[in-house]
């Protein structure tokens, strides 16, 4: 009798995310380009958006450390970044050092009776309301351009969330991304626990993926999500 294999859980959430960083690059008119097990933009990104993302475990380590190496000399970014998705790379000879780590995490279906936010959580459609998310999220550095653009509405894939108190003030928010056949949870603010279950509350049913670290990483485990493997950013 032939059994199907489980799912690697850890390539799943990595490419959610790489195919999130297409997203935002694109939305930015950024070049994006692909080599196997690598995706890669060859220009300057916005902050907290890697230039490189590895997308499978399979890759030869040094191949890809080379290329990164050559990749860095070439891209003109200063904060040139790589988001090393199964933590397999050496990138310190590339004049890289880890920025941080971080665990993939996953959290099987929730149903709409399972989620409880406090806030009233509704998807931001308007480069208005866009805008009112972004000073709340308050992680643009200052005198620099939006990191989400307004075209991201359009993204038929992407939902910006955000959770009104009932003055309509954003307490809360994040961003859900659906690919590779799961919803991405990603850029999350406010307490972390009515955030995630928020974001969810719009895409309810679906496998979520996401990756954090310290106390977020500890509440997300308390939320029923569970570790699927490590992750590294490097950073020049």
């Amino acid at each position: 009798m032939t059994t199907t294999a489980d799912p690697d859980w850890t390539e799943i959430a990595a490419r959610n995310n790489a195919d999130w960083c297409v997203t935002v690059w694109r939305a930015h008119g950024l070049p994006v380009r692909l080599i196997p097990s690598l995706i890669f933009c060859p220009a300057r990104t916005p902050s907290f958006y890697p230039n490189a993302v590895t997308v499978s475990r399979d890759a030869d380590p040094g191949m890809l450390a080379g290329f990164i190496a050559d990749l860095r000399a070439t891209a003109d970014d200063p904060a040139f970044s790589v988001k090393d998705s199964f933590a397999a790379l050496d990138l310190a000879g590339a004049g890289l050092s880890v920025l941080f780590e971080a665990d993939w995490i996953r959290r099987q279906t929730i149903g709409q009776a399972q989620l409880s936010p406090s806030l009233d959580w509704r998807r931001i459609e308007t480069a208005e309301g866009l805008s009112s998310w972004q000073a709340a999220w308050n992680e643009t550095p200052a005198g620099a351009a939006p990191i989400f653009p307004e075209g991201l509405l359009a993204e038929p894939r992407t939902v910006v969330a955000a959770g009104f108190d009932p003055g309509g003030v954003i307490r809360a928010g994040g961003i859900a991304h659906d690919a590779a056949g799961v919803v991405g949870l990603t850029n999350l603010f406010g307490d972390w626990r009515e955030a995630a279950m928020g974001v969810a509350s719009l895409l309810p049913g679906r496998e979520l993926v996401g990756y954090e670290s310290g106390e977020d990483l500890k509440i997300s485990k308390s939320l029923g999500f569970s570790h699927c493997g490590a992750l590294r950013i490097w950073a020049a």
